[in-house]
């Protein structure tokens, strides 16, 4: 399919956008067409949120949040330098979208076996620095997110256990839940332990979860 740059056109959220780079399709049919993240509503972005995608990759995700409503505003967090670049490419072809984000280079959570041979072996990540839940709130200057999307490659085990404070402060929270890196169920109970009723759920075949879930007030 190339590399776009892709018209996307999103009815069901009333969103118009471009995105573009290698493997973007592949976001095409997981984020926009599965609808991995939002699932037809049952979470939403509104208008004023501060919408945080960790493991941002090349922006799709964020692209996606950027494009429900001018008010809404992104701070984004990726290691790899290459999709920083890329990122920076395909959420520039909106006009304004920049102008809302914040893209932070760095690992955020605990690292995984596979995470450590990655930061070991590919030249993308070897400048890069892992950064603490206080340093992401400050550099981020955030103090509520209402939408948390995490996809960080196992860092969500020691990441958003019951005493992180990026999820004290969350509404909504879309998390891919890496199997090789610990109990993806009871981290699950742990969540809704914090508060959140959890929702739809994908399981892969390897037993990875991508799960919604959204505080007990938003239920009503």
């Amino acid at each position: 399919m190339g590399d776009g740059p892709f018209a996307i056109a999103l009815d069901k959220y009333n969103c118009r956008f471009q995105i573009a780079g290698p493997g973007a399709f592949s976001g095409i049919r997981e984020i926009y067409v599965r609808d991995v993240y939002l699932r037809d509503g049952w979470l939403q972005i509104r208008p004023q949120d501060v919408v945080m995608d960790l493991g941002a990759n090349m922006g799709n995700f964020s692209a996606l949040a950027l494009a429900v409503d001018p008010s809404v505003r992104v701070i984004a967090v990726e290691p790899s330098q290459t999709m920083n670049e890329r990122f920076r490419t395909s959420i520039g072809l909106n006009e304004g979208f920049l102008r809302r984000t914040l893209l932070i280079r760095g690992f955020v959570g605990s690292p995984s076996e596979k995470v450590a041979r990655v930061i070991r072996n590919d030249q993308n990540y070897a400048d890069v620095s892992w950064i603490t839940e206080d340093e992401l709130i400050e550099r981020a200057g955030v103090t509520r997110i209402d939408f948390l999307k995490c996809d960080i490659e196992g860092g969500e085990f020691g990441l958003l256990g019951s005493d992180s404070k990026l999820l004290a402060m969350t509404r909504a929270l879309a998390c891919e839940v890496h199997a090789f890196a610990g109990d993806v169920r009871q981290f699950m109970e742990n969540i809704g332990a914090c508060g959140f009723v959890l929702g739809p759920v994908q399981q892969d075949p390897d037993g990875t979860v991508t799960f919604l879930a959204k505080r007990v007030a938003e239920t009503g």
